[in-house]
């Protein structure tokens, strides 16, 4: 048998490698904005997959995390124990969160999402209309900081499919400083409203670019 030496360049991979696996998957976001995260369950049932050796139960559960501040996350985990699938899920979600434009309360503008045989449409609403639609909807958009909003779903009302077109609805969205450098316009232009009048809810940063410009 031969003698295979290993190098200081071989080592190094091998470490390379080593802290490769253990790199943490996904977003990753501070503290802060981890202790500002809320949980809630939106869903939790009992599934089973029959193979050649019986039938094998577990438990499926979907959850849903948010900021308060426009930050939301959707994860779905399976486990032989509701804890373990719930616990799954919670980093599923922290993995995938994905940011709501708003407007004020509201989101920035209607839009539409489809998933199978669901359909979603979200509208805009005043304040202090609150939330006209599904549980599922009403706890996903609360946890980002939505107030108000009127939504309704056809077709199917399957919790996954909902969640589906719900990510796909609001990923549609863009704010108006992306639309107004896509269309190469100012962002005054975009708005069509008053600066000077109290029914626009911007931020500090948008009222001052907009004044600036």
């Amino acid at each position: 048998m031969t003698n295979i030496k290993k190098t200081s360049q071989d080592n190094d991979r091998s470490s390379e490698r080593h802290d490769r696996k253990r790199r943490p998957m996904g977003r990753t976001y501070s503290n802060e904005l981890e202790n500002k995260m809320e949980m809630e369950v939106l869903q939790v049932s009992r599934v089973s997959c029959t193979t050649a050796g019986g039938r094998h139960m577990s438990f499926r559960a979907l959850v849903a995390i948010g900021d308060g501040e426009g930050m939301v996350g959707i994860g779905m985990g399976k486990a032989k124990e509701v804890p373990d699938a719930i616990n799954k899920a919670e980093r599923q979600a922290k993995k995938k969160l994905f940011r709501i434009p708003m407007y004020g309360t509201t989101i920035m503008y209607d839009c539409e999402g489809k998933s199978g045989a669901t359909k979603l449409i979200l509208k805009r609403a005043k304040t202090g209309t609150g939330f006209i639609t599904c549980n599922t909807v009403k706890s996903v958009l609360r946890l980002g900081g939505v107030e108000n909003l009127v939504g309704k779903v056809y077709g199917s009302t399957n919790v996954n499919n909902i969640l589906i077109a719900l990510q796909k609805a609001i990923k549609f969205l863009e704010t108006p400083k992306r639309i107004a450098s896509r269309r190469g316009k100012l962002l005054s232009e975009i708005l069509h409203q008053n600066i000077n009048s109290n029914k626009v809810l911007h931020n500090n940063e948008e009222l001052s670019e907009i004044k600036g410009k």
